[in-house]
């Protein structure tokens, strides 16, 4: 998804909010490579927020946001 993102938009997000099934420090570091300044997994597995984000209200407002558009795609 990200390197589709990248062709399509010649570069990659500021942030992403990331289904907690990708979580892990292998796509965290790839997603880092890629130019992602935040990465909010919904589910840490062994990662701890400060690893993803610059900050705990920077977490909640992307993992908020990613559970408001799976909220709405059920509509």
């Amino acid at each position: 998804m990200l390197e589709r993102h990248i062709n399509q938009y010649g570069g990659a997000p500021k942030q992403v909010a990331v289904d907690g099934g990708y979580a892990s420090k292998d796509n965290l570091d790839k997603a880092r490579e890629s130019g992602i300044k935040h990465v909010a997994f919904h589910k840490k597995r062994g990662l701890r927020i400060k690893e993803m984000v610059k900050s705990i209200w920077v977490y909640r407002q992307l993992r908020n946001f990613r559970a408001g558009i799976e909220e709405a795609s059920l509509v």
